[in-house]
């Protein structure tokens, strides 16, 4: 193919000069492994392709058992989403499910306890037992989630902010409550 033909393909203002045609592997919910330390984190309506390929890497760094992208998002093969995970995507099952109601009827069936993240919730993540089976249950960057899936949630927790800023992104806030189950199970363990 010659170099502007390739160009027009790439994505990339200054490409590599390499390109590759995959298949992109056909995952369900049922290849997410479930264990009594599972740690699921599920995104809901995520749109930025970098969060979800970063909350994907900060994943397999905690050792989590898998990522859920339910709803209207990104798509978890976006290019970006695959650079931002860092080979992560490759190591840490990933799976799109239609909704979030898929995604709390397969937690319930797997007896996942489901955590929702929210600035609005009264109890700090760190003061909740976030160990056993668990989902942790994020909101889209905007406005996070709404009441209705709040309710629908076993519990609700945020992080605790100490300086001006009023949140984290969704790739920090993320890290910082699968880090904080990880924490909590090595104490306990």
């Amino acid at each position: 193919m010659s170099e502007r033909a390739f160009d027009a393909l790439s994505d990339r203002e200054e490409g590599q000069g390499i390109g590759v045609v995959v298949r992109i592997p056909e995952r369900t919910l049922e290849d997410i492994p479930i264990g009594p330390e599972a740690l699921i984190a599920i995104l809901v309506g995520p749109r930025d392709p970098g969060n979800i390929g970063s909350i994907v890497r900060a994943a397999d760094c905690a050792g989590a058992s898998g990522v859920v992208v339910a709803g209207t998002s990104a798509d978890l093969y976006d290019p970006k989403c695959v650079r931002a995970s860092v080979g992560s995507l490759f190591a840490t099952p990933a799976v799109t499910v239609p909704d979030l109601e898929t995604c709390l009827a397969w937690a319930r069936r797997s007896r996942l306890r489901y955590v929702a993240t929210s600035a609005r919730a009264e109890r700090s993540c760190f003061a909740f037992d976030l160990t056993g089976p668990l989902a942790l249950v994020f909101g889209p960057e905007r406005g996070g989630l709404d009441e209705e899936a709040l309710r629908r949630c076993d519990a609700a927790v945020r992080i605790p902010m100490r300086g001006r800023a009023s949140s984290l992104n969704l790739a920090s806030a993320a890290a910082v409550l699968m880090y904080e189950a990880v924490r909590q199970r090595m104490e306990k363990g």
